[in-house]
């Protein structure tokens, strides 16, 4: 079986990772920053390769039109993403990261016109200002030789940018903690 599983591209005409370099690959997310395995793999095999994901056999796209054709435009023809894992918390299992079949196509059917090109573009200043707000208090502790708590800086950085471009919020919840919408990101996230 696992031969079978890992010759599922040599009759496909497309260039493919083989069962030794996957191991290889294997080893190398595991070893280095995975954008370094990758780009192996696409300096190698080029814009368009298979692979593997464990056992499932995987096609690798990087080539812009293609991707707009198969997030967007055509998407309704591609088959469905990986099955989600068990996560063990019903909150956490119906996340948008973790959704499969039919739910998967509708979060993505409503969520599709919230990242149009100019949606996106008009984040980009509010992106820059919660990063600009990190950098001055990575600054100020750096000027002040105090260390600085790099997992709540880096919390809050994330929390203010999803509030700015998901909500178009100015939250800065390092300093104001009792922000309603902070209180929300507590209560959800709590472990």
């Amino acid at each position: 079986k696992v031969h079978r599983n890992f010759s599922f591209w040599n009759d496909k005409g497309i260039p493919h990772v083989g069962v030794f370099e996957y191991l290889l690959y294997a080893y190398d997310i595991f070893t280095k920053p995975m954008y370094e395995a990758v780009r192996k793999h696409y300096k190698r095999h080029g814009r368009f390769y298979g692979s593997y994901q464990g056992l499932a056999p995987s096609l690798y796209v990087a080539e812009p039109e293609v991707l707009a054709d198969v997030f967007v435009k055509k998407f309704k023809s591609f088959v469905d993403r990986t099955v989600g894992q068990k996560l063990g918390n019903s909150l956490r299992q119906k996340s948008i990261f973790n959704l499969s079949g039919d739910e998967w196509k509708h979060a993505r059917y409503i969520l599709s016109p919230a990242f149009t090109g100019n949606k996106l573009k008009a984040s980009v200043p509010r992106i820059v200002k919660v990063t600009e707000r990190l950098t001055a208090r990575l600054i100020e502790h750096a000027q002040n030789g105090t260390p600085a708590a790099a997992n709540e800086l880096l919390h809050s950085c994330a929390r203010d940018t999803t509030a700015a471009v998901v909500f178009s919020f100015d939250m800065d919840s390092h300093v104001d903690k009792k922000h309603p919408l902070m209180v929300c990101f507590e209560k959800l996230f709590a472990e």
